[in-house]
């Protein structure tokens, strides 16, 4: 096959007080035309800051890219876009409101006599790319009201309509539930028939398996693996990206549980007149994990706010170790034992700004041994850095560096270090491992299941619903902010049923449930 795509020689080196970081050190990338190439690597790996040059996002401190033989000089984004490369964030970048239609256009929008908008080509523009995919979304409605599955195809669109022939997805699964995997996976292959060449960056080996023709696989900062993706096992792939083979992750043994820690009766919660959270009922007991199962939007985040007292309850009534705790604010149900990991583990669950230290510290600043008459001590701070980010294997040269500049997945153990060195009772956790490598997300379940042996009660939000089946002891599904199934994982359980809760379908007709569990 045709190389489309050279990058020769990149490497990136970024600067934090005063010391190198070096992100790339001399990597060579190439792509076959027409094909799907995956680029795989664990979180800080270097994946991302590749793709970011290639995009014009980031620039490149050494090094060339080629793209039909050209060399291309890559200034900026728009650059990039004139090159015909297109980037698919992670995070998506869409206004929420404005429409479909308004935001695949955004920044190009094709214009009339007077400057004034064409909304009718603008409109064909829209319904071209979503055709090319074979997508079927509503273009006059506002992004603010679309499913994550939907807000991804339109960022797809936008790059299909910048005539992008060359597509970056990064990480694009990583905000999807299951059922929307598959779709994605699907829209991929008809990129790849329509004639478009695709990198596919990702640490989720059965997708790369699924998905791509050939993979190359970073590992700090270095290539160590270029080559057909049918040359490699699932364990090759894994190997390749830790440097070392994985143990069998540990199973959730099966056993009694101990007192009712939370109980929630007919909990409401929203903001004016709409409510997220409907009539909830629920509990935990010591040593039970409880997962919550659903489409994203359907209320597991904001029911997790409201039980850690976010979101304040309309009605109804949440109970803690036999503690009313329904109108309590969140520093009260913290000192009272528990503990929150957010989804948003960037803008919720840490400030970037600030340092490892400082995470660390946040919520026990105001506690001795740290704060002495309104002083906080160093020593003691230095000292609660030093050992959380040895205990929890946080990578980081110093704790006095800011938490933004760490990886996903180690930003995530920060959080995981405050939040569980606090001797919590009851863990809220969402999305915990989403967007997270192997490794890191093998720590992740290891961590949660030492909780769960040592008593500690957890609530599980999470759209991975293998995950729910691995960690789980019941799973509750959410559906439009209510609960309609609560069900014990007792090995008759499958992704089948519970795809079957979350979408409305009657158990009987599961079978016939069109599902993407497993991939």
């Amino acid at each position: 096959m045709e190389k489309y795509l050279e990058m020769s020689g990149i490497e990136k080196t970024y600067h934090s007080f005063g010391r190198e970081i070096r992100a790339l050190k001399g990597v060579d990338f190439s792509v076959n035309k027409g094909s799907v190439h995956g680029l795989l690597g664990e979180n800080g790996a270097g994946k991302s800051t590749l793709m970011k040059i290639l995009a014009g996002v980031e620039a490149a401190n050494n090094g060339s890219i080629k793209l039909s033989g050209k060399m291309l000089h890559m200034k900026n984004a728009h650059a990039a876009s004139q090159y015909g490369i297109g980037m698919v964030h992670q995070h998506f970048s869409l206004l929420d409101d404005y429409t479909v239609i308004q935001n695949v256009v955004l920044g190009m929008e094709p214009v009339k006599a007077l400057g004034l908008l064409d909304e009718k080509k603008a409109k064909q523009a829209a319904l071209d790319a979503a055709n090319l995919c074979g997508f079927s979304i509503p273009l006059d409605k506002r992004v603010s009201e679309l499913p994550m599955g939907d807000k991804q195809k339109v960022e797809i669109m936008r790059a299909l309509y910048t005539k992008a022939e060359l597509l970056i997805f990064d990480e694009p699964t990583s905000v999807l539930v299951e059922q929307e995997i598959k779709g994605l996976l699907d829209t991929i292959r008809n990129l790849k028939n329509a004639g478009k060449t695709i990198v596919y960056i990702s640490h989720k080996v059965e997708e790369v398996l699924n998905i791509t023709d050939e993979v190359t696989v970073l590992r700090d900062g270095e290539k160590v693996f270029s080559g057909e993706t049918n040359t490699l096992s699932a364990d090759e792939m894994v190997r390749l990206m830790v440097g070392t083979s994985l143990a069998p992750e540990s199973k959730r043994d099966r056993k009694g549980f101990g007192e009712c820690v939370l109980e929630v009766k007919n909990l409401k919660s929203g903001l004016g007149d709409k409510l997220f959270v409907k009539d909830v009922s629920l509990s935990v007991k010591k040593g039970e994990i409880l997962g919550i199962a659903g489409i994203s939007g359907n209320g597991q985040q904001e029911l997790l706010d409201a039980l850690f007292g976010l979101r304040p309850a309309k009605s109804g009534n949440i109970t803690f170790l036999k503690n009313d705790i329904t109108d309590l604010p969140p520093i009260a149900r913290r000192n009272l034992g528990i503990g929150y990991i957010p989804e948003d583990r960037v803008h919720v669950g840490s400030c970037a700004e600030a340092s490892v230290e400082e995470n660390l510290l946040i919520d026990r600043r105001h506690k001795a041994p740290f704060n002495r008459r309104g002083w906080l001590s160093n020593k003691e701070t230095e000292k609660l850095g030093k050992d959380l980010i040895k205990r929890f294997s946080i990578k980081v040269a110093d704790g006095k560096d800011n938490i933004g500049g760490l990886s996903g997945g180690h930003i995530q153990r920060t959080i995981l270090a405050r939040e569980l060195s606090c001797e919590p009772k009851l863990i809220l956790a969402a999305e915990v491992t989403m967007g997270l490598d192997v490794l890191s997300t093998r720590y992740i379940h290891e961590e949660l299941l030492t909780l769960r042996k040592e008593g500690v009660a957890i609530i599980l939000v999470s759209s991975n619903i293998n995950e729910i089946l691995s960690l789980s002891d019941r799973v509750a599904v959410m559906r439009e902010g209510e609960i309609v199934a609560d069900l014990p994982n007792d090995g008759s359980l499958d992704s089948q049923l519970i795809g079957a809760h979350m979408l409305g379908i009657q158990n009987k007709q599961k079978d016939a449930v069109s599902y993407g569990g497993g991939v």
